[in-house]
């Protein structure tokens, strides 16, 4: 090993922490508050942005990348869907809202649960839970139970982690979907038919007020807002801002692992985990003039997080190699200065 200047190792040992440095705190600075690290979360999981035609699809038409539960579901729900008696049930409308009122039954305005699905639906239970467990508990319920749910958000901030989740539940017997706020514990209704609707004619009735439709509550539990109309305006503020997840494995997610491994330190680092392994899915943004800028500034997010973290991993390395070096010149030199 040539070690023409053992101080150029070291400097450029020192340049490479300081470049280290600097990628550590754009990571906080973007990462802070919480809502932000959604949105860098959500900056690597976005596919793509697709026409309303697209999220039409059917459990018999699921389109490829849409990750389905493969994990065993023995012993997580199935003590309570017995009780439920969903098997006993004629139709996919009775077993979606049964379940529906059977979470919401004790339902309050409390936060985050920050548990596994388990300790999630203990938490509930005791009346807490945000939106995000509510669904994510129904989405194992409804596996179980033999039903396909898909997964909804929206948001207020361009993508970011102020927002709302809910679902929606593929009703074979109509041969559509049906949209569920299983968090808020409510619905709505066609007037004209009688019947519940999907996710999507939700959405064109927030936009243009057609066809009218009627919001009512599923379960006898509580209604997640004052009143229906604080209700539709909280929709109408996130309208240009829906997104689908592609997948709902919750049950293969929740049992991976390096997500269980790593769920009670944060949650932050648990699906940090899911990404690293693959088990947690992404999402497809619907198509909207009004939220061009907002994907726009999302994969900006995305290339920067990019750059970032390989000028990361690069510093890292060369700072390993120039340390090693200077180490070892150091000791050269110093086996040199013995020999005089």
């Amino acid at each position: 090993m040539r070690c023409s200047n053992v101080r150029l190792e070291l400097l450029l040992a020192l340049l490479c922490l300081a470049g280290v440095a600097s990628c550590v705190y754009w990571f906080k600075s973007h990462s802070t508050p919480s809502t932000e690290a959604v949105r860098l979360r959500n900056a690597l999981l976005v596919r793509g942005v697709e026409p309303r035609r697209y999220f039409e699809w059917t459990p018999d038409t699921v389109p490829a990348g849409f990750a389905r539960d493969v994990a065993t579901t023995e012993g997580v729900f199935s003590a309570q869907i017995s009780v439920l008696g969903l098997a006993k049930m004629a139709t996919d409308q009775e077993k979606m809202f049964a379940i529906t009122a059977h979470l919401t039954e004790r339902a309050q305005r409390t936060g985050a649960a920050m548990a596994d699905l388990r300790g999630t639906y203990e938490i509930m239970r005791g009346g807490g839970g945000y939106c995000s467990d509510f669904v994510n508990v129904f989405l194992a319920f409804a596996n179980e139970a033999g039903l396909f749910a898909r997964e909804w958000g929206f948001s207020f901030d361009g993508f970011g982690g102020w927002g709302h989740a809910f679902v929606e539940v593929f009703d074979r017997d109509r041969q559509q979907w049906v949209f569920l706020d299983v968090f808020n514990n409510f619905h709505m209704i066609d007037p004209e038919t009688g019947a519940p609707v999907s996710a999507l004619t939700f959405r064109e009735h927030l936009m243009t007020g057609k066809p009218p439709l009627v919001l009512t509550k599923t379960g006898t539990g509580r209604f997640g807002f004052r009143s229906k109309a604080e209700a539709l305006a909280y929709y109408r503020a996130g309208m240009t801002q829906w997104y689908l997840w592609e997948g709902n494995a919750v049950l293969t997610y929740d049992a991976h692992p390096a997500v269980r491994l790593l769920a009670p330190v944060a949650r932050s680092a648990e699906q940090l985990a899911a990404l690293a392994v693959g088990v947690h899915p992404r999402f497809r943004i619907v198509s909207d003039p009004m939220n061009v800028s907002d994907v726009e500034a999302l994969l900006q997010v995305r290339l920067k997080l990019l750059v970032v973290s390989l000028s990361m991993v690069v510093c890292v390395v060369v700072m390993g190699f120039a340390l090693v070096r200077y180490v070892r010149c150091s000791r050269a030199s110093s086996r040199l200065s013995l020999g005089q």
